[in-house]
């Protein structure tokens, strides 16, 4: 056996295999904490692209319902979109066309439920009120408006004039 010897003249000799392994060793450390921090990433990316998707999952459910049960007023638009798309433009032509001087309107209401049409005017002579009541066709069905109410007006100059209303049924044939 030999003996360990001190020898401070000489440099020791270090293994060069140890070296090697030493630096094998700390470039896959490097390498498999660098692959960790990309596979950490990914898996984070992945984690966020699944909570939105159920996020938005859960907002379409969230409108689905709503959509299922419509609220009063969405129910009353339903009721009364397909009388708001119905042809009114004949009624209003009828009304435009007839409307001349001596006779002014005043106000026309149209409920589109019912298909009832009114109209305020004013007229000098309750002649020209019967004449406007007959020469109202509404849609295009025939039907003429009928006189409902009227009263005699005297203006502060001394001229007269008749306020009238009249209603009719409004027909979209």
């Amino acid at each position: 056996m030999s003996r360990p010897a001190i020898d401070f003249l000489h440099p020791r000799r270090h293994a060069v295999l140890g070296w090697v392994v030493l630096v094998l060793g700390i470039a896959t450390a490097t390498a498999a904490w660098r692959q960790h921090i990309r596979w950490s990433e990914t898996l984070a990316s992945l984690q966020d692209d699944l909570i939105s998707r159920e996020r938005a999952m859960q907002k379409v459910k969230l409108e689905a319902q709503s959509a299922a049960v419509p609220s009063e007023s969405a129910r009353r638009l339903q009721r009364i979109a397909p009388l708001l798309r119905q042809p009114w433009l004949p009624t209003l032509r009828a009304v435009e066309r007839v409307t001349e001087p001596p006779v002014y309107l005043l106000s026309l209401t149209i409920e589109p439920e019912s298909g009832a049409v009114s109209l305020e005017g004013e007229a000098p002579t309750f002649a020209d009120v019967l004449e406007y009541a007959a020469a109202i066709d509404l849609g295009g069905s025939g039907s003429t408006a009928e006189v409902r109410s009227h009263e005699q007006l005297l203006e502060p100059n001394g001229r007269s004039s008749i306020r009238f209303r009249l209603s009719g049924k409004w027909d979209a044939r």
